[in-house]
């Protein structure tokens, strides 16, 4: 849950640098609460009709999280001495999705790099 505290706090932080174990661990987390209040709100409106507000207060919620995930993938392609740039990748059609993964899973550097020191030294343990 460290994580999620974590992940809170430095939500729209573009700079330092994030882990492996922490960018998957939160990551994970996220994709659980998401299922969960998936499942809830689901529930919640076979019983009764979702007012508007409702639908608004999710659209909010994902756009936080949205904006979260991506800053954090910015200090995750930090950790692996890339520059925020790197997320455009992504517009590649097919291809730039496995290359982006591709670096998202890759080991960050152990010592000091463009972007700051490593934040634990437990890399090695995932």
């Amino acid at each position: 849950m460290n994580y999620l505290k974590k992940f809170v706090a430095n939500m729209a932080i573009m700079d330092g640098r994030t882990s492996r174990r922490e960018f998957w661990f939160t990551i994970l987390y996220i994709y659980l609460f998401a299922a969960l209040f998936g499942v809830a709100v689901g529930l919640i409106g076979l019983i009764v009709k979702l007012p508007t507000l409702l639908g608004a207060a999710i659209i909010v919620i994902q756009a936080i999280i949205f904006i979260g995930t991506i800053s954090m993938q910015v200090r995750r392609l930090h950790d692996t001495n890339k520059s925020a740039w790197y997320l455009l990748v992504n517009m590649i059609p097919v291809i730039g999705q496995f290359v982006f993964i591709f670096f998202l899973v890759s080991p960050g550097d152990d010592h000091m790099n463009n972007y700051g020191y490593p934040n634990n030294s437990q890399e090695a343990t995932f």
